[in-house]
């Protein structure tokens, strides 16, 4: 039955439940049709093993010429997510037009580069820890806002630096992302002059590091995207009056960005998560501090259990497919509910609603993607992730939860709390 004939199930506009959501959605089958909010339908992947399948299917695609809705002229010209599926860069490129986009960014963001980070992720780890140690807040015994505080300017800095933002520059870049993701209630309009304003900062900082280049993403980027490419690369791109590899300006500008949006907004609420689910598992974290589980544990186990991306457009069928009982029509919309894998007992084991540093990595999560599209941003993220919450927890060994419930982010795309009020003391 293709999607069109099939009855479709809203998802929760406000995004209040992300896990309750893939609970109920799991229990309807591992593809289940939903209406998005907007009224834009499409299939919705619940379990992590038939998820594993259609990231590694060739005939899935990300590039939205495939979506038959977008072209038919179906999907509002309005819709909010329509920036974020149609940004020309790697995420949304299939074949050797993907190889040609993500080959410089590998290139560029090497395991050496992201290794020799950690001082400097350490040095403004504990800059922030010294700032809210010395927050009025604390001393008056009152509660901290943690993503605020901490979790949210801890990844833009990272980033900034690793790109080589200036000083001068940096607070107007971390600005703008604060705005592109600080409110649920921003309109379109909003979100795309955002938007505009953080292409222009990066198109400048791109003009700088050609006048001046520097040990940074931005200049090795630059570098790798005019490096030798496999020979059907570069005649694909002939017509285009592109050599070999090389990146067209407003490609390097939306790599950039990606990188940029990608990097900030998911690490971010891993940080968050991460804290919530210990404060909350108080023997869990006992492991931790008595060392009887890696900090890298926790990591992973957040990953799992309440990842930072909740539900991830889009992957589209370019022939019909059958796919765990159900036909995905030629041009349809495939969904990746990555809360619904993450507590899927199937995969995880009939405990997999229980938050455990000690589960089996055998059970692998799906969080950072799989096959070609594998997140090149992981080994970043959990380094910031290793390096930042046990250096949060010894320097506040009585820290506490502030308010038990706090609002969801209200996203259907990323899955966090809107602020985590904590107790220092």
């Amino acid at each position: 039955m293709s999607l069109a004939a099939t009855p479709l199930h809203a998802l929760d506009s406000p995004a209040e439940d992300h896990h309750g959501e893939g609970a109920r959605l799991r229990a309807l089958g591992p593809v289940v049709g939903v209406e998005l909010p907007g009224g834009v339908a499409a299939w919705l992947i619940t379990r992590q093993e038939v998820g594993r399948q259609v990231l590694a299917d060739e005939r899935f695609v990300k590039d939205p010429a495939a979506w038959g809705a977008l072209r038919r002229g179906e999907v509002p010209a309005d819709w909010l997510l329509t920036p974020f599926v149609t940004v020309r860069s790697m995420t949304t490129a299939t074949g050797l037009d993907h190889r040609r986009l993500r080959a410089p960014l590998a290139r560029a963001f090497t395991a050496r580069r992201v290794r020799s980070l950690e001082p400097r992720v350490a040095a403004l780890t504990g800059e922030l820890l010294d700032a809210m140690a010395e927050m009025p807040a604390r001393s008056a015994g009152e509660p901290v806002d943690l993503r605020a505080c901490f979790a949210r300017p801890l990844p833009i800095r990272v980033i900034c630096e690793l790109f080589g933002v200036p000083g001068q520059r940096a607070p107007r870049v971390r600005a703008l992302c604060g705005q592109l993701f600080g409110t649920i209630s921003s309109t379109p309009e909003e979100v795309a002059a955002v938007r505009v304003a953080l292409r222009t900062e990066i198109a400048e900082l791109i003009d700088e590091r050609r006048a001046h280049p520097d040990d940074d993403l931005t200049t090795a980027l630059i570098d790798a995207g005019g490096a030798a490419a496999d020979e059907d690369a570069a005649n694909a791109h002939q017509e285009d009056g592109l050599s070999e590899s090389e990146l067209s300006e407003s490609e390097l500008v939306d790599t950039l960005m990606l990188m940029l949006v990608a990097g900030h907004e998911t690490t971010v609420n891993l940080l968050v998560n991460a804290v919530r689910a210990l404060l909350t598992h108080p023997a869990q974290l006992a492991l931790l501090r008595d060392g009887r589980e890696p900090w890298t544990a926790a990591v992973e186990e957040t990953l799992r259990w309440d990842p930072p991306v909740a539900n991830f457009p889009f992957r589209y069928a370019r022939c019909d497919v059958e796919l765990a009982g159900r036909t995905v029509s030629e041009g349809e919309p495939v969904l990746l509910g990555y809360t619904a894998f993450g507590r899927d007992a199937d995969q995880h084991g009939p405990d997999a609603g229980e938050f455990d540093l000690a589960r089996s990595p055998a059970r692998q999560h799906l969080t950072f993607g799989h096959g070609i599209h594998h997140c090149l941003g992981a080994p970043l993220a959990r380094l910031e992730a290793s390096v930042a919450l046990p250096a949060l927890f010894a320097r506040f060994p009585k820290l506490s939860l502030g308010q038990a419930d706090p609002p969801p982010l209200g996203s259907l795309i990323f899955n966090s709390v809107r602020g985590l009020p904590v107790m220092l003391e």
